[in-house]
């Protein structure tokens, strides 16, 4: 099977022109710190997005929703919520990465769900009430759809980690948008020749060992929380709420560089 990944991975890139990726190492320390804290919890709703749906112990204030799981074109997405005493003060939508065959034919090679996951954002912004804001999230593939919801549905904010490339342009452009990657994972070969989404984007160097290992987004999702941990006490708590996750300490000593 990994050998026929590469090739179909390159045969992507061609679709897509690019933000090079590039590290801004002034302040990275502080910088990658800042940037873990905003987004880890949205990493572990990510992982979580996967089967079995509960690798992280989220926090109390984040409810998993909805887990709907692959349609006929392989699209798979949760919807958890963040409350505030009995009411929902954030949506996030949280679309699921490559896991089989549906998922290469229809997501990476025909990029059909992406329209798909539009469509999903669409009825989901209709049924919540519209001072409720909808985050958009999303690993690898998932990545791809978020961001292609985000460039075209203004005010979506996303958050993506080793996103994939496979979305094209639209025409939102006052969205925020967080991307967040493992050095040397394998979709970074991807992002060298897709389009500038203008999104903030942060590298992190936890992982070691093979590109398609690093794309791992448990590890990620662990990475983040580790680097926000370090100056944050939610973090820490999360932690501590996660001890089959954070065994031994090798995932803190490179968290933020």
């Amino acid at each position: 099977m990994k050998k026929v990944i590469l090739p179909i991975l390159f045969l992507i890139a061609g679709c897509s022109s690019l933000p090079k990726e590039k590290a801004n190492t002034v302040n990275i320390q502080e910088r990658l710190q800042a940037a873990a804290i905003l987004g880890y919890e949205y990493s572990q709703m990510a992982e979580n997005t996967y089967k079995p749906n509960n690798t992280f112990a989220l926090p109390a204030n984040i409810v998993s929703y909805k887990n709907q799981d692959n349609d006929k074109y392989g699209l798979a997405y949760s919807i958890f919520h963040r409350v505030d005493g009995d009411a929902t003060s954030e949506v996030i939508l949280s679309f699921r990465g490559t896991e089989g065959v549906q998922d290469w034919i229809f997501g990476n090679i025909l990029a059909v769900q992406n329209d798909r996951g539009l469509s999903v954002y669409r009825e989901l912004r209709k049924a919540t009430p519209h001072n409720i804001p909808i985050t958009v999230i999303g690993h690898s593939l998932g990545g791809a759809i978020a961001l292609h919801i985000s460039l075209r549905e203004e005010g979506v904010n996303t958050f993506v980690f080793n996103t994939s490339s496979r979305f094209t342009r639209g025409n939102a452009a006052h969205s925020e948008r967080h991307s967040y990657s493992e050095y040397a994972e394998v979709n970074k070969v991807l992002r060298i020749s897709t389009i500038d989404p203008k999104w903030t984007h942060s590298i992190y160097s936890c992982t070691f060992g093979n590109p398609i290992k690093n794309h791992s987004q448990v590890k990620l999702a662990a990475c983040l929380t580790a680097c926000a941990s370090q100056k944050d006490e939610s973090a820490k708590i999360s932690v501590e709420n996660n001890p089959n996750i954070f065994e031994g300490d090798s995932v803190f000593e490179g968290a933020c560089s």
